[in-house]
């Protein structure tokens, strides 16, 4: 399928660590996708016509989005991935307002400067979006 993509002209795969999580009666693990992406990117040598997306903050070893859970989450997705950057880090959900979003921030900054993302966002973060709006007015 992924070949077909490519091969119409796609070139954007979104992922997570934590899909395929939610149906592990079938034998899924966390990070499955991921691996899955990275064997056919590695297989196939193409890592530099695609441009791959993936998330943190919920997958059951690495849930939320401390500073140390940021780095150590995107260290696993970039070995599942078989890649040495992500183009696009999202945070997934932020489920701990009691971690300052100035910290957050401040790991995403960190990832990009160490090259392991070369783009961060947020993705489902109304309320994370609000606590930067309150952090750059203040």
């Amino acid at each position: 399928m992924l070949d077909t993509y490519l091969a119409a002209g796609g070139n954007f795969i979104d992922t997570a660590d934590s899909y395929m999580n939610y149906f592990p009666e079938q034998g899924n693990e966390p990070g499955q996708s991921e691996t899955i992406i990275g064997d056919w990117l590695a297989t196939r040598r193409n890592r530099d016509d695609v441009v791959v997306a993936t998330k943190v903050g919920d997958h059951p070893k690495y849930m939320g989005l401390a500073p140390a859970t940021i780095k150590a989450a995107a260290e696993e997705s970039l070995r599942r991935l078989r890649t040495d950057h992500i183009d696009l880090y999202y945070t997934h959900f932020d489920r701990d307002e009691s971690i300052p979003v100035d910290e957050i921030i401040a790991a995403l900054d960190d990832l990009v400067t160490a090259q392991g993302a070369r783009h961060c966002d947020l993705q489902h973060q109304p309320r994370t979006a609000f606590r930067i709006t309150r952090l750059l007015r203040s």
